[in-house]
């Protein structure tokens, strides 16, 4: 079916502002992440935290990354592809979803992560 065709299908459908399907009729593919993870992942405050990730664009766009480190912090990280590192020190206790998006530009695709801050052995308050 020719894509002005399936386009106005869609519009008279009320599906024209789905995003996949405009995607898809665009020929875009979503940005694949992998590995996301944060080392360490548990441990006495204040605590220094690594994220790293591994990132591709199917069509070889560049990606920008927007890191929510679940503390009310967030870095905007740009030309975040391939293999990536960020840190982020939390002195608070208690427990964080930190939350990576990588965007296309056109398509975003969201992995989160948990890590949890304790108190440390001194007794001593976090800051």
């Amino acid at each position: 079916m020719p894509k002005r065709v399936l386009s106005l299908l869609l519009t008279a459908l009320g599906l024209s502002g789905c995003q996949l399907i405009q995607d898809q009729l665009d020929g875009n593919q979503a940005p694949a992440v992998s590995g996301f993870a944060a080392e360490p992942a548990e441990g006495q405050a204040p605590l220094l935290v690594g994220f790293s990730w591994r990132a591709a664009d199917p069509e070889g766009d560049a990606l920008t990354c927007t890191l929510d480190f679940g503390d009310g912090a967030t870095d905007r990280i740009e030309n975040c592809g391939q293999v990536a590192n960020h840190f982020h020190e939390y002195t608070w206790l208690g427990g964080y979803v930190a939350v990576l998006d990588v965007s296309d530009g056109t398509t975003t695709v969201s992995n989160s992560v948990a890590v949890r801050v304790i108190e440390a052995e001194t007794g001593e308050e976090a800051r």
